[in-house]
């Protein structure tokens, strides 16, 4: 076996075992209410740039599709 089809191995191998470093903090807590804090933070902080984004993209459209004003002064 050469060196890099071993490294392969042991690397794919590190990669398939996350419970050897408890890596998720939401999989690996007893704690009921720390799981559910980090689901609602998980969430929030995946909808947020969406409403963000939503948010520019609907006043971008709201401007374009203003309707001009006759007089200078916007009355």
């Amino acid at each position: 076996m050469t060196r890099t089809t071993l490294l392969a191995v042991v690397s794919t191998w590190l990669l398939m075992q996350p419970e050897l470093a408890s890596a998720c903090a939401v999989c690996f807590d007893a704690n009921d209410a720390t799981r559910q804090a980090y689901m609602s933070a998980t969430i929030l902080l995946t909808g947020l740039p969406l409403l963000v984004i939503g948010a520019g993209a609907y006043w971008i459209y709201r401007q374009v599709n203003a309707p001009v004003s006759a007089e200078p002064g916007g009355s």
